[in-house]
């Protein structure tokens, strides 16, 4: 450029160009369109960015999208009519940063007048509306948080308001929970859905929220602030983000959380504004906080008074009320505004509300806590009343009135329960113990002092193994405390058997026992009960049992004995009768067959004895007296001994039906025992008399009406420890006795369905109980007759597997002038049946016995022959003579019975009850 001249008053072409170049305001020049053209270097200063980069663009596009209209219009008037307004334009530099400038456009005309473009001066006014907008925002925040009633609403429009300052775009505040310290976002905007749900809440131990807690503002990349963020909060996009925790001191009160999509960073002026800002907000943030905590309190305590199920109430320092739950419009039927401030005697009856008064000024003047109970409208009340000081005395008095009616009325029927507990514990028939979670007793019925010899005053509070001592029965170890099994069980236990309780008193009785863990209705152990019962009839029953059982068992081995016995018995004396017979002219042939015979009857009441055991066997009964059996044994029991005894017969003593030879057996035996305890001599006692049974008095028998048999001695008595053993079959404490004596007098007392009870003292004596259950018969007539010689004729058939029987049976029915048939078993003799049938020469009697080893026996053999035969007489014989066959023949389709072993004339007496007698 050549050099300019300068004349004074007129500057040069040149002058003027070094004086635009070179200063600081902005001028530039452009087309009619508005495209650049010529710019100083100012506005390289301005924008960081070179000349070139902005000449011949069109300045609408340099400046925000939303500015491009304006512009346009402002060059579209000028061009029109060179009409030049200023008009605003925001560049961006090459920071990033927003430059606020207004332009001041003039025409540029070329020598003739017509339009070039336009050409002027900007103005950067950046500073000022930077200020300008934070004035606004600063404006717009102390309005709103002053509208504001709650956190989030104030924290939406702070957020409105701070998003117009530059580089913001988007935002969350978020408000920290004083109970746990957990952040929550409550207001937000700019933001995604899916980013809002991921950064919706922070735990308290979350990272972020130690790092606000420090208070320090932060500003910055968001990936440089959030290194470690997950992709989905990534994914938003966000490129400088600011950070403002809201502080009280150390406590952390809310943050505030903005950001940009666009800008990466956010400008040093906007930092200044946010900080200035954050200091602002957080007195008025607590205001809110402390006004929400203060309605929220208002609401629970109005929603506490409008809910409440007990009465509360406040009253001022004349005993007037000024709050009220709601329930007392219920209570005194009247709207709470009628009862507010009121004297209680304009609310209750005098004598209520006279007490209510004075107990209320009475909490006043003491300062200190009051409860009563009251009554009012039929219902109970229970009423604390305390006073509320404020600067350092009493100014109002509140309290609480709770319904106790229910209460009261529960507390009358657990004492009525109570009172029927212990009425049942009183009536029930097992002994009953509680004890506390110590074993200390608490409670013992009546059965239970019986049985302990403990009353219920001097039981109490001692330890349940003093007042329940329990041992084993046959090694008398004491038992364990059945309080420490119980806990350790955890639930019901029971004791074991052959368990003794031992009395106070020092008596012993075997017990049974169950217990458990008193529990409370949550489940809590609080005490332990135990139930027991006095086990001595039970178990004299369950000894009964046992005895039974040895009896029966014995009675298989017994029978059997008996049966073999009997028919060698049979054979013998049959031989020996007929020898007697056959012998009369030779008299000391006949003096010891005589003798023989004898002692045949002795081995026959021997095996009497044996098949007394005989399981299955019965008694052959007949109804009548027992006083003439009783007289009779005792008188001969009592031959040749110094103790003498007249027996005591009721008068009116009931008919029995009764075996006469088993019950003498049974008294003779009982009578030998007495003798032989007294040796030296003594008193002896038989008495009969009636008696009627209850239930339970002999737990063997069932009720009803029986004759009561008593012997009772003065001898030497029966150890306790022997007592239970008596009647099992082979024990004696005698060097001489065979142990059986007892034991035959328990079967036959148990066969005739009766029962033997015995009473023992040592020194003292033994007293034994004959039960016999009375006859529904009546006393028959007296039919007897002496023997009568028998003959007859005709065939009778034998059936026995012994040939001596048989053999010897011919013999005895031949000297009758009977031809015998025999058959060893019931087969073959239901062939000669048959055979005699088909002949002609029918049998005009059979004898059968009733058991055969390998073959058909008297039983199955009658059925048959009954078919063919039902008048034919029939007898049954067995060895086994308690067989019930032969005790009831009849039932069984027999005709009679008759025994092993048997006489000629037991058999000629049989034959001539039931066949013709033919002349001799």
């Amino acid at each position: 450029m050549a050099e300019s001249t300068c004349r004074p008053g007129q500057p040069s072409a040149d002058h003027l160009a070094s004086l635009l170049e070179a200063s600081p305001a902005l001028f530039w020049q452009s087309d009619r369109g508005g495209r650049l053209t010529w710019l100083n270097p100012a506005w390289s200063g301005l924008l960081g960015l070179p000349l070139a980069d902005l000449l011949g663009r069109p300045l609408a596009d340099l400046a925000r999208p939303s500015e491009a209209p304006m512009i346009r219009a402002a060059f579209d008037g000028l061009a029109h009519d060179g009409t030049a307004l200023p008009f605003a334009a925001t560049l961006t530099g090459s920071d990033g940063w927003p430059r606020y400038l207004v332009f001041h456009p003039q025409p540029c005309r070329d020598a003739d007048g017509r339009l070039l473009g336009a050409q002027g001066t900007a103005f950067d006014r950046t500073d000022i509306h930077q200020a300008e907008v934070v004035n606004q925002v600063h404006r717009e925040i102390v309005r709103s948080l002053s509208e504001a009633t709650s956190i989030p609403e104030g924290a939406e429009r702070v957020l409105q308001a701070v998003l117009q300052l530059d580089c913001l775009d988007c935002g969350g505040v978020y408000c920290a929970d004083p109970t746990d310290g957990s952040l929550s976002l409550v207001a937000h905007r700019g933001l995604s859905s899916g980013f809002v749900q991921a950064v919706s809440y922070y735990p308290a131990e979350a990272e972020r929220v130690r790092m606000v807690r420090t208070g320090e503002f932060r500003f910055g990349t968001f990936a440089g602030i959030h290194p470690h963020a997950p992709p989905a909060i990534l994914a938003e996009g966000l490129r400088a983000t600011a950070i403002l925790p809201i502080m009280d001191q150390t406590d952390l009160i809310a943050v505030f959380n903005l950001g940009s999509h666009v800008y990466d960073a956010i400008p040093p002026a906007t930092q200044q504004a946010l900080q200035t800002i954050a200091l602002q907000i957080r007195g008025l943030l607590l205001r809110l906080r402390t006004d929400e905590a203060l309605r929220e309190s208002e609401e629970i305590f109005r929603q506490f008074m409008q809910h409440s199920p007990i009465y509360v109430f406040f009253k001022d320092d004349q005993a007037r009320p000024i709050r009220l739950s709601s329930n007392y419009a219920t209570m005194l039927g009247r709207p709470l505004e009628e009862i507010l401030g009121r004297r209680m005697h304009e609310l209750f009856p005098p004598d209520l509300a006279a007490s209510m008064e004075a107990d209320d000024l009475r909490v006043m003047a003491e300062g200190k806590p009051f409860s009563v109970i009251e009554e009012f409208g039929g219902r109970w009340y229970s009423t604390v009343k305390f006073p509320i000081d404020l600067q350092g005395r009493p100014r109002f008095l509140a309290g609480y009135t709770i319904d106790i009616t229910d209460r009261k009325l529960a507390e009358e029927a657990v004492a009525a329960e109570k009172e029927r507990l212990a009425v049942t514990l009183r009536s029930i028939g097992d002994g009953v113990i509680t004890t506390d979670t110590h074993g200390r007793v608490d409670l013992l019925n009546r059965v239970a002092e019986k049985l302990t010899g403990w009353t219920q005053e001097e039981a109490q509070g001692q330890p349940l193994s003093e007042v329940f001592r329990i041992v084993h029965a046959l090694t008398r170890q004491p038992r364990p405390s059945p309080f420490d099994q119980i806990l350790a069980a955890g639930g019901t236990i029971e004791l074991e058997g052959q368990t003794l309780l031992l009395a106070r008193d020092g008596s012993e009785r075997p017990v049974a026992d169950s217990g458990a863990p008193i529990k409370d209705r949550h489940d809590n152990v609080i005490g332990v009960v135990l139930v027991f019962r006095d086990m001595t009839q039970e178990q004299r029953m369950l000894d009964n049992l046992r005895r039974i059982d040895k009896l029966d068992s014995l009675g298989v081995l017994a029978g059997g004995i008996a049966h073999d016995f009997n028919n060698l018995l049979c054979g013998i004396l049959g031989h020996v009768d007929l020898a007697r017979l056959l012998s009369r002219s030779h008299p000391e042939i006949t003096h010891h067959l005589e003798a023989a015979i004898s002692v045949f009857h002795r081995a026959r009441d021997l095996t009497q004895q044996l098949l007394t055991f005989s399981k299955g066997g019965a008694p052959r009964r007949h109804t009548g007296r027992l006083d003439t059996v009783i007289t009779q044994c005792v008188a001969f029991a009592l031959s040749g001994s110094t103790i003498r005894c007249q027996p005591v017969i009721a008068p009116d003593l009931w008919l029995c039906d009764f075996d006469e030879n088993q019950i003498g057996q049974v008294i003779d035996n009982l009578i030998i025992n007495a003798l032989q305890a007294m040796p030296q001599g003594g008193r002896l006692a038989v008495s009969a008399r009636n008696h009627s049974l209850v239930e339970g008095e002999i737990p063997s028998l069932p009720a009803g009406r029986y004759v009561e048999v008593i012997v009772s001695d003065s001898g030497v008595g029966i150890p306790p420890e022997l007592l239970g053993r008596i009647f099992d079959p082979f024990f004696t404490t005698k060097q001489k006795g065979n142990g059986l004596g007892l034991s035959i007098c328990h079967s036959i007392m148990r066969k005739h369905d009766g029962f033997i009870t015995v009473e023992s003292v040592l020194g003292q004596g033994t007293t034994f109980h004959l039960y016999f259950p009375a006859s529904q018969q009546a006393m028959p007539r007296d039919t007897t007759a002496p023997p009568l010689p028998h003959r007859g004729t005709g065939r009778i058939l034998i059936m026995d597997d012994e040939e001596c029987i048989r053999h010897v049976m011919r013999c005895m029915l031949s000297t009758m002038g009977y031809t015998v048939v025999e058959a060893r078993h019931g087969q073959e003799a239901l062939d000669l049946f048959a055979a005699a049938k088909e002949s002609g020469e029918p049998f005009r009697a059979a004898f059968f016995d009733l058991t055969i080893p390998g073959g058909m026996g008297g039983r199955e053999t009658i059925v048959a022959v009954r078919r063919t035969h039902p008048n034919l007489p029939i007898f049954a014989s067995s060895g086994y003579s308690d067989d019930p066959a032969m005790a009831h023949p009849q039932e069984f389709g027999f005709t009679d019975s008759i025994g092993k072993p048997y006489r000629l004339a037991d058999l000629a007496d049989l034959l001539r009850r039931h066949l013709k007698v033919c002349p001799t």
